[in-house]
């Protein structure tokens, strides 16, 4: 019951983010940075395929929609086209928090030692720590997700990079290195 109310207060607070972020025009902000320094950020507006389009090695597509490089300060957030029998392997964020958000199709997201039935709309939050991955055996799905504090984009780039000629040792190499952890099955 109390994960449904998180969940729930998470799906209206990205509903909310969302909404207000489709409002914009472009604009110029001026914030100051943990440093006290004056930093320059843009509020941009993105279209459902304009972002920094990366290969997935397993299929499929990401998009980057938001991240530090795109002016982004404390999270990132992209979206990812997973064809028919492909999967997230089961992993945590020692540091991170995340949200995904199953924008269209069906299919099983594990959280710790349980799998649960999603479909379009289902919002799942992740507290740093947890173990969790998606499965998606009988439809395609686009998935959203939001990584604060970022760090996870840094992964797809640099697997997007060279497909196909990363070891399993490299990959790991990679992904422990902001802290991400797959489960040894």
């Amino acid at each position: 019951m109390m994960k449904t109310a998180i969940i729930t207060k998470m799906f209206f607070i990205f509903l909310l983010v969302t909404n207000w972020a489709c409002q914009l025009k472009t604009k110029t902000a001026k914030t100051t940075d943990t440093t006290g320094h004056g930093q320059k950020h843009k509020a941009y507006v993105l279209q459902k395929n304009e972002g920094e389009i990366l290969p997935d090695r397993r299929g499929g597509t990401m998009i980057i929609k938001v991240s530090p490089e795109t002016g982004a300060a404390h999270l990132s957030m992209g979206a990812r086209e997973m064809p028919m029998g492909t999967n997230i392997a089961v992993h945590r964020h020692d540091h991170a928090e995340e949200i995904l958000f199953v924008h269209r199709g069906n299919g099983m997201v594990i959280v710790d030692d349980d799998t649960i039935n999603v479909s379009e709309g289902a919002t799942l939050f992740i507290p740093p720590g947890i173990w969790h991955g998606v499965r998606n055996p009988n439809d395609s799905m686009n998935i959203l997700f939001i990584v604060t504090p970022p760090g996870q984009e840094k992964v797809f780039r640099a697997l997007a990079s060279t497909p196909g000629t990363w070891t399993p040792a490299q990959i790991d190499s990679i992904r422990n290195s902001i802290g991400t952890f797959l489960k040894k099955e």
